[in-house]
């Protein structure tokens, strides 16, 4: 199973802690495969949840003092405004248009009224074509898109502040966003 190696995870940490305040955050990592971003997180304010036990496992074995929990698309057994933070790492492109409004609803149930989901995703950009084809072609994710279609997917509901977008090693395009409930 792939494990990013340790520097890429403390460059991830940084960039990530410069636009969310993540400390003493409760946190939910949505898709957290083998747990790769889980040490950068306090282990009593974390749950990891994918819907690959044997990735689950693995994550478990790397990061024993972690709690991680395999979920299938419900999310059902998580509490209501329970969390702080949502992060969604590579993952949303894993995942079909019909089934992203489902979670999101349980995003929406689960977050708490000032919590942020944060989001990194590769995606199709203007006038890359190279990256586009290598993405489309090489990435195991069948669903990559624009930036435009991940921010359409939290018009309505959320508030959306996109932090940056990257030329991730000559070959994918990186999308960096947030998202929290827009106030009622």
């Amino acid at each position: 199973m792939f494990v990013h190696p340790q520097f890429i995870t403390k460059l991830y940490a940084k960039k990530l802690s410069s636009y969310a305040d993540i400390s003493g955050k409760r946190l939910l990592d949505f898709g957290c495969g083998t747990g790769n971003n889980a040490g950068i997180f306090d282990p009593e304010q974390y749950l990891g949840v994918d819907i690959d036990s044997e990735r689950i496992s693995y994550a478990r074995t790397l990061n024993p003092t972690h709690t991680f929990q395999v979920v299938g698309e419900q999310l059902d057994e998580l509490e209501d405004s329970s969390f702080d933070r949502i992060l969604i790492s590579a993952v949303l492109h894993h995942i079909e248009d019909s089934k992203i409004a489902g979670y999101l609803a349980h995003f929406k149930r689960i977050l708490k009224p000032d919590g942020q989901i944060i989001i990194y995703e590769p995606f199709l950009a203007q006038g890359s074509r190279f990256r586009n084809w290598y993405m489309n072609t090489f990435d195991e994710g069948d669903f990559i898109r624009t930036e435009k279609a991940y921010l359409a997917f939290f018009e309505g509901d959320f508030v959306t502040t996109v932090h940056f977008r990257a030329n991730i090693a000559w070959l994918y395009n990186g999308l960096f966003f947030s998202v929290s409930k827009k106030e009622c």
